[in-house]
């Protein structure tokens, strides 16, 4: 009956939404590209390769950051399956375009179908996985129930339910219960997420809790970048000034970060900002919020390409320095898959998504390089391992503007204390590394 309701429901959207499928479609070339996949439309080599031996497998990850917590999984997948199969899904295009660069052991990427029935069917039909994989909280009825129902078991990886998801689950939770019911296997990041699922209608013996992979994935990245990468003399600044790099930032974290970064300049005159900003669609919001500003700034592309690890530098021309200087203060990465190198030459990190109320993103990985890490107050996405970081003394939350220079302010005016903090940020992330092989040993029955 649930699965009835859901179904009428999502089909009574589909005219209140075709206008804004039909939009994306006629603006937005990065959406188009993935049109067909999601209405079901499968490349020639999927469907052509459905008698491979039954060795193919569907990993699913939403957008960037759960692509980078699946990477870990997909490679020790790969590495003992050599002749398995790997099909990738995402549902962003920026996602997409992180798998097709960080995880070279997929064979087929495909954008997420539509959870409507039908759509659902053909492209079950058409793949006809081993098993399906999915990265944290993506629960789809109509998918999980038909895979089911073929005999193909589900598994969810770094599972967890924010106290906001929680709250509104709990309001279906007669209705979620038949569709977690279809879900073979349920690996949490940590022992509260065990709990909510459970709570929620999960069966409690195919829950487990088993850490949560973006710990390996923060230390693989340092370990293969070792001796490459983004350099600070890649990017013109002297090894002795100050960088700030504000990671993932969100709409009304810009403005706070500008005014904070010039209160750092006059006590730091050499100081360097690095704005990644989370969504590059607001590149050009940005870009109008800096010439406001007064400071000079460049965009990361001005530099150069980075191509396989490589980096082709190109001086920056005085012409492109906007706000009238020769030098910059501001450099705006317009780039995707660099932010871990940033990070790396940072002398402190901002995580974004935390001074407005988005959740926080990833810490771990400015954490697993050794560097200071300073978010928000709102970190309710990440709340456990930023409570624990900042526990041991591995990361600051600030609580507004104010709050945030004069933090900054005091581990710059310390360098023990900045040091220090930096030594148990990346203590904190080795100590707790190792869910990626937990999860491994816990699928592997559905493998052999």
């Amino acid at each position: 009956m649930a699965i009835l309701i859901y179904n009428i429901i999502t089909i009574a959207s589909i005219p209140f939404l075709l206008p804004f499928f039909l939009y994306r479609l006629l603006f937005d070339s990065s959406y188009r590209k993935g049109t067909g996949n999601r209405l079901g439309v499968l490349p020639e080599e999927i469907k052509n390769g459905v008698d491979d031996g039954n060795r193919r497998y569907w990993f699913h990850a939403v957008s960037v950051g759960e692509v980078m917590a699946a990477a870990p999984l997909v490679k020790i997948f790969k590495d003992r399956h050599p002749a398995s199969i790997i099909i990738f899904s995402t549902v962003t295009d920026t996602g997409n375009r992180t798998a097709r660069g960080q995880i070279p052991e997929i064979d087929h990427l495909i954008y997420f179908p539509f959870d409507l029935f039908w759509i659902v069917r053909r492209v079950v039909m058409a793949m006809r996985p081993r098993l399906f994989i999915f990265f944290e909280t993506e629960i789809w009825p109509n998918l999980l129930l038909h895979l089911k129902s073929e005999g193909i078991p589900s598994v969810m990886i770094n599972g967890r339910i924010s106290d906001r998801s929680f709250g509104r689950y709990k309001l279906v939770r007669k209705a979620l219960k038949g569709v977690l019911g279809s879900v073979a296997l349920f690996l949490m990041q940590t022992e509260k997420d065990r709990e909510k699922i459970v709570a929620l209608g999960a069966n409690p013996y195919k829950v487990f809790n088993t850490g949560n992979t973006k710990y390996d994935r923060a230390l693989e990245l340092i370990m293969r970048e070792k001796g490459c990468g983004l350099t600070r003399a890649d990017l013109n600044i002297p090894d002795g000034s100050v960088v700030l790099v504000a990671g993932s930032t969100h709409q009304g974290e810009e403005e706070i970060l500008i005014d904070v970064f010039q209160r750092i300049l006059a006590g730091y005159p050499d100081a360097v900002m690095i704005i990644a900003p989370r969504h590059l669609d607001r590149l050009g919001k940005i870009e109008a919020l800096m010439a406001g500003s007064g400071l000079s700034y460049m965009k990361r592309s001005c530099f150069g390409e980075a191509q396989q690890g490589q980096v082709k530098i190109i001086p920056p021309h005085p012409s492109l320095v906007k706000g009238g200087r020769e030098d910059f203060q501001v450099i705006i990465l317009d780039t995707i898959g660099e932010l871990s190198d940033l990070y790396k030459i940072s002398t402190i990190a901002f995580v974004g998504g935390s001074l407005v109320p988005v959740g926080g993103h990833n810490i771990l990985e400015p954490a697993a390089h050794g560097r200071p890490v300073i978010f928000g107050p709102y970190m309710d996405n990440f709340h456990e391992i930023a409570t624990l970081i900042a526990g041991r003394g591995g990361a600051v939350q600030a609580q507004d503007r104010d709050d945030l220079y004069m933090k900054i302010d005091k581990l710059l005016s310390d360098r023990d204390s900045l040091e220090r903090t930096g030594r148990e940020a990346k203590r904190f992330v080795m100590e707790n590394s190792g869910a990626t092989e937990k999860n491994m040993k816990l699928i592997e029955r559905y493998i052999n």
